[in-house]
């Protein structure tokens, strides 16, 4: 076993506890953690897992399928995306400045802190009135938007960095719901959400007749209530967006739609920001429409793709659609974003640095991530419904299940003698420690808010 001696995968795992998480890990089922690139299921068995493949499909079976897809985009979300490779690069110099020791270079540390704060924003930014009206799809909520600017670790206010935010509000008392910044997290949980509902609808075409009407009612009436959950706005708020804006309540058009545009926003490259054409009505937000470009925010891009959206028909085939929006809002082609993309992962894997074991790594995760990253493109220019995982071709993420043990689904596990997933989550937990000592040393505080 990798971990120190004495210490259990159970001690980690209350210390990397999701009260403490930074990542859109939506409900207590299972958690992806971008820190060790693990996936970790809190009910499920792997023999749970492994049986949804080895029998007929049933209505008890939706939900564990719905969980191992969701979490599994997000761990191919962080390898195979220009966002997710970046931040990969930055993580891995964060652990050898800490491993190391090397007190000059314990700035990584926190650089990697904040883009770890950015991934959903602490809680101050956001705003939730806990005593608001229910809403539903019957009485929907107004939706608004606005830009703010973060606060930097001295405490005053970062023109450099604005926020992109969704507001929505009673539609009978125009008070205010909920405030939602659109961050790199929501654009995640829109790519998983989607995968999500992407298996939903194939099991219920598989289940037993007698049981599919049933099933499909208790689906459906579940996602709508989620949809209008003032607390899960951190989830749903790029699409609820996107709807807003293309004028439709059809749920699963819209974040399929959603989740087409959270992808191409992943993998611009620094260049694309600068074609940005900022709509109309973000003019009131004046120089911060730069400055978001200049701090190359993905939030706020979704949101101008978002809003030209408005002038396409929504009904349109999902690849021509794309292209329009793509094409009033000043950016290449779908291909040639792409073409970008993969150009970037080249040039980001070529001559670093290897200073430990640790970056060996990092080497065979930036390997995999272009791999996966060419798979979901061939899958993608060829399938009729857009794939968030790109297929189960390639290798597939470490699982643990509920009782601590090790798993993999799929043909082709990853390389144990590359990747050893008890190992990098024993990393991750010791990260997580000189973090939150460090913090305490140079700006008064502990864990992630």
């Amino acid at each position: 076993m990798p971990y120190p001696a004495g210490v259990t995968y159970r001690q980690i795992a209350e210390a990397l506890k999701p009260s403490k998480s930074f990542y859109p890990n939506a409900t207590t089922l299972a958690e992806f953690h971008p820190n060790s690139l693990t996936l970790h299921f809190h009910y499920l068995s792997r023999e749970d897992c492994a049986g949804i493949t080895e029998r007929g499909m049933s209505g008890v079976d939706r939900p564990k399928l719905e969980t191992i897809v969701h979490e599994i985009t997000h761990w191919s979300d962080q390898v195979s995306s220009v966002w997710g490779q970046d931040y990969l690069v930055n993580l891995f110099n964060a652990y050898e400045a800490a491993n190391a020791n090397h007190e000059d270079q314990f700035f990584k540390v926190l650089e990697q802190y904040d883009e770890e704060r950015r991934i959903l924003f602490p809680h101050y930014y956001h705003v939730q009135e806990k005593n608001a009206r229910p809403h539903d799809k019957n009485k929907p909520w107004q939706i608004g938007f606005s830009a703010g600017q973060e606060f930097n670790a001295d405490g005053f206010i970062n023109p450099a960095r604005p926020i992109f935010f969704v507001k929505f509000g009673d539609n009978v008392t125009n008070e205010l719901v909920a405030r939602q910044p659109i961050t790199i997290g929501s654009l995640l949980e829109t790519t998983a959400t989607w995968a999500e509902l992407r298996a939903g609808l194939a099991t219920l075409r598989l289940i037993p007749s007698d049981e599919r009407t049933v099933e499909t009612s208790l689906w459906t009436g579940e996602r709508l209530k989620a949809l209008y959950e003032p607390s899960l706005t951190v989830y749903t708020a790029p699409v609820h967006m996107l709807a807003r804006f293309a004028n439709t309540t059809d749920l699963l058009h819209a974040y399929e739609r959603g989740a087409i545009l959270a992808n191409v926003v992943l993998n611009l490259s620094g260049e694309h920001f600068d074609c940005l054409k900022h709509p109309d009505n973000f003019a009131p937000f004046g120089d911060r429409q730069a400055a978001f470009a200049r701090a190359r925010d993905r939030g706020y891009a979704f949101a101008v793709l978002a809003c030209h959206a408005s002038k396409i028909d929504f009904d349109q085939p999902s690849r021509k659609w794309q292209a329009e929006v793509l094409q009033r809002a000043g950016l290449p082609s779908y291909e040639n974003i792409l073409h970008d993309a993969y150009a970037h992962l080249n040039n980001l894997g070529r001559g670093l640095p290897i200073r430990s074991a640790l970056d060996q790594v990092r080497d065979y995760l930036l390997e995999i991530g272009r791999e996966r990253f060419l798979s979901r493109a061939a899958t993608n220019f060829t399938s009729d419904m857009f794939d968030p995982i790109g297929g189960t071709d390639g290798p597939m993420p470490p699982m643990f299940d509920r009782d601590a043990n090790l798993f993999y689904i799929g043909s082709k596990p990853l390389d144990p003698k590359h990747f050893d997933p008890e190992a990098m989550h024993s990393q991750e937990w010791q990260l997580r420690k000189f973090t939150d000592n460090f913090l305490q040393g140079c700006r008064g505080m502990g864990i992630i808010p």
